[in-house]
């Protein structure tokens, strides 16, 4: 029988809340050995920074400019359209499952992609089973904006356990084809709250904090620079100590979430599928956690949110590696179907890794793309009585609205740079070995303009290969 699929998704992880992507401080046992005893991509990256278009990117192999999913309306989900993974395996003899959150498939669709699926979202999931389950859900129901939140509710009644209990049940059917099953964790997203033994994990851990430096903006898009103006970041958190707590909060998150998977793997295990199963671990995007000066998440490229957790795992079929090669979430689609031999749609535009993972080729990737917006004219300003709706209204995620949609970023990486461009704004230009967080913007330093010139005309030819319906690419405003 051909291998069953695994793929582990969280919601909103950073690349580096992993024991095995360089951090001595937190506790991922579970993950680290999947990373070990697997293929540990230290580069990879989201196509596009947000949850639906990220999804939608990952289930069809398309950039977001191509497939139309650039927002997280509704109206970017999956289409009849688009020749998508779950169909694709399906029409090869796969069986399909969702378990978790979906936020990528239109939900009255969901017979048509899936063979079996059970939801949760940030908030509540399908049938809560026990009063605590319940109780756990009204607790969360008025919790998404909140800066940070206690949960009171034992660690049984959390949505990631309710997640891990019913892919275990899903593991433990009998089944005559192999499975494709999506185990779609909604944490470390917000609402940021976690329970005991979690909440406390990190009290006592001298957790790092936020990256950013004073004038940082100075020489950025405006968008950027209105968000950091607005200064969610120090009306939510407004004590450096309190940036510090959603940290740890966060990294609880992520230690429930190894929890849990170390069961599903348990149960892989003993119910001898684990050879036979290709597990894929990763993020639909990052969190800036005060990077930047910024909160969660917000239309730009910053390598906080697009940076994401890349590990894959098949017991003797894939290498042992943990370095720097690049992978797109794009490339997953493709890479699966060479590695279970089945043919790859023409629509996809990933690229596969199966030779990678499996052999002695070399990276697949020399430059990797990610994009960001809407069509239309980029953010320059907005009015002071919009700024204070946007400031002080508790339930509006401000950097998920309209105003900061419109006009796209587009970005592209390689081993050393980091180049960014708003059409009708200012280049970014970052030096990823001397400045791997982003802060200081070279693009107007005439040194730098030969590598700015290559990079933006690969850009753009990137940009048109894609066949995308989008404004024309005019030269940058500059700095």
């Amino acid at each position: 029988m051909k291998p069953n699929i695994l793929i582990i998704y969280t919601d909103q992880q950073r690349f580096d809340t992993l024991g095995c992507n360089g951090n001595p401080l937190i506790q991922t046992p579970n993950i680290d050995a999947l990373a070990t005893n697997g293929c540990n991509y230290l580069d990879a990256h989201v196509s596009c920074p947000i949850c639906v278009p990220s999804r939608v990117g990952m289930f069809t192999g398309q950039w977001g400019i191509q497939s139309g999913s650039t927002n997280n309306s509704g109206a970017s989900f999956l289409q009849n359209k688009h020749d998508d993974l779950f169909h694709h395996l399906k029409s090869h003899h796969y069986t399909t499952a969702l378990i978790g959150k979906n936020h990528c498939i239109p939900n009255d669709q969901l017979d048509e992609y899936l063979d079996y699926h059970t939801t949760a979202t940030h908030t509540a999931m399908d049938n809560p089973r026990t009063d605590d389950e319940k109780a756990m859900c009204e607790v969360r129901s008025d919790k998404m904006q909140a800066p940070i939140a206690e949960e009171p509710t034992p660690a049984q009644a959390s949505i990631t356990n309710w997640c891990a209990d019913a892919c275990i049940e899903y593991l433990q059917e009998d089944r005559d084809k192999p499975f494709c099953c999506w185990l779609s964790i909604p944490d470390p997203h917000p609402p940021y709250m976690v329970c005991e033994p979690y909440a406390s994990m990190y009290d006592n851990v001298d957790v790092p904090g936020p990256v950013w430096r004073e004038g940082e903006m100075d020489n950025k898009p405006a968008r950027q620079r209105i968000a950091v103006e607005l200064d969610r970041f120090s009306g939510q958190y407004p004590e450096p100590n309190d940036i510090i707590q959603l940290r740890k909060t966060y990294w609880g998150m992520v230690s429930q979430i190894d929890d849990a998977i170390g069961r599903v793997i348990d149960t892989l295990e003993q119910t001898q599928q684990l050879d036979n199963t290709i597990i894929i671990y990763t993020s639909d995007h990052g969190d800036y956690m005060g990077d930047h000066r910024l909160i969660r998440k917000g239309v730009d490229c910053y390598s906080a949110t697009t940076h994401v957790p890349m590990i894959w795992h098949w017991s003797n079929k894939i290498k042992h590696y943990r370095g720097d090669a690049q992978m797109s979430n794009t490339d997953i689609y493709p890479t699966l179907c060479e590695l279970v031999d089945i043919p790859c749609p023409d629509s996809v535009q990933g690229k596969s890794h199966a030779a990678f993972l499996t052999g002695d080729d070399a990276h697949v990737h020399e430059y990797i793309f990610s994009h960001h917006g809407d069509p239309g004219q980029p953010l320059q300003d907005i009015p002071a009585t919009k700024r204070e709706e946007l400031i002080h209204d508790p339930h509006n995620n401000f950097l998920l609205s309209r105003d900061w949609y419109s006009g796209h970023c587009f970005a592209i990486r390689n081993k050393q740079w980091s180049y960014m461009m708003t059409p009708g704004d200012v280049d970014e230009l970052y030096d990823r070995n001397k400045d791997p967080n982003e802060l200081t913007n070279l693009a107007s330093d005439p040194q730098y303009a030969a590598t700015i010139n290559d990079l933006r005309e690969r850009l753009i030819n990137w940009v048109q290969e894609s066949n995308a319906e989008l404004m024309s690419l005019s030269p940058s405003t500059g700095c």
